[in-house]
């Protein structure tokens, strides 16, 4: 039996330990990559690295990762081939492992069909999501991630220019959305998404991308972010093309307003729905309340989204190291939206922006 020396393995056994877990199966790669740098997805075959509450480490694969698997660093590996059933591999273990009437944890992005081959093959383990043991590691960020995720936010500030300069009547979302990706690229990122939203799409959070042209007083969204060195960013800015109306610049400086109040609650100790609370209290007090209908962050790192997220009824206390999204809105359907988006990241006396600052102000972009 191989043990792991590494620091992440030995601190997520503990985690496992003290919640009484038996075993962790991780599937996604993200998962994978965190605890042990092996990120390749495995489709819709069974991969899984299993670790156990003392400690233990082994990769269950298909026999075509194996390779890559051992150039990661991974020493017990047990393939299977397209003729073999997988689930086998994990019986095996789990009379090795000793969890057959056991409690086993499991990655939440593990799909259906193989939670229940795995719960038909231990009928007598008990299945729970794992996911609370890995995010009390992953939310808690040590400074060589938070400095990736800085060269991250310097990557989308610096990608801004070059889509400003290209806003004008007749241009299109899609456009913009490349000019942006390439900005990217040429300095070191790979995009991940990237949503521009023109005029009504504006309104729309999750606005799909298109061949809209813009005009002249419209509104303009940009929400997008890259990965460097496996860490992500995420920022929004908003601009006109044009002249904007006196209603816009003041919903702006409403939710600049939010943006700030939001940004001035995060201490070490202070709970994530405070900050919601923050910054929809301004917008609230406006009376826009109706038209802010989603969370104020999200927890960022090495996924786009993940924990904590600063929304009502989450009671976790930030802690230094915990890095999120502050993003209020104000949406108008049909018409158009405003959101500020910045990554934070809570240091000993307050935060961080790992961006540069948004302007107070809504620009107005004349062709």
């Amino acid at each position: 039996m191989v043990r792991s020396s590494t620091d992440r393995i030995d601190r997520f056994s503990t985690q496992l330990a003290q919640r009484n877990w038996d075993v962790f199966f991780g599937c996604a790669p993200v998962t994978m990559g965190y605890l042990h740098g092996f990120f390749e997805g495995s489709h819709e075959r069974f991969m899984s690295l299993a670790v156990s509450k003392t400690g233990d480490l082994t990769l269950i694969c298909p026999a075509l990762s194996a390779s890559q698997a051992k150039r990661a660093g991974i020493e017990d590996i047990r393939p299977w081939d397209d003729s073999q059933n997988p689930i086998d591999l994990v019986t095996q273990l789990a009379r090795q492992w000793n969890f057959e009437s056991g409690t086993v944890a499991l990655d939440m992005d593990m799909p259906a069909h193989l939670v229940l081959r795995l719960q038909v093959s231990l009928p007598n383990a008990k299945f729970v999501i794992g996911q609370s043991a890995l995010s009390e590691l992953r939310r808690k960020k040590v400074e060589a991630e938070i400095e990736k995720m800085r060269k991250a936010g310097q990557i989308v500030d610096d990608s801004l220019p070059a889509a400003y300069a290209a806003i004008r009547p007749g241009t299109t979302e899609l456009e913009i959305q490349e000019i942006l990706n390439k900005e990217i690229r040429d300095r070191g990122g790979s995009p991940t998404f990237c949503v521009v939203a023109v005029g009504f799409g504006s309104a729309e959070p999750h606005h799909i991308t298109d061949s809209t042209q813009m005009k002249s007083g419209d509104i303009v969204l940009m929400d997008f972010g890259c990965d460097f060195e496996r860490y992500q960013s995420d920022i929004t800015r908003v601009v006109c093309c044009g002249k904007a109306t006196d209603e816009m610049k003041q919903i702006y400086g409403l939710v600049h307003q939010s943006h700030v109040a939001a940004r001035k609650a995060i201490q070490p100790g202070v709970s994530s729905e405070s900050i919601d609370r923050a910054a929809r209290s301004v917008i609230e007090s406006a009376g826009y309340g109706k038209n802010f209908f989603h969370r104020v962050g999200h927890g960022i790192g090495m996924e786009v989204h993940e924990e904590p997220y600063m929304v009502e009824g989450n009671k976790h206390l930030l802690e230094v190291g915990n890095c999120f999204s502050i993003e209020p809105g104000i949406y108008f359907e049909g018409k158009w939206g405003i959101r500020i988006e910045n990554i934070v990241a809570v240091s000993k006396n307050g935060h961080e922006s790992l961006n540069a600052e948004p302007s107070p102000n809504l620009i107005e972009i004349e062709a």
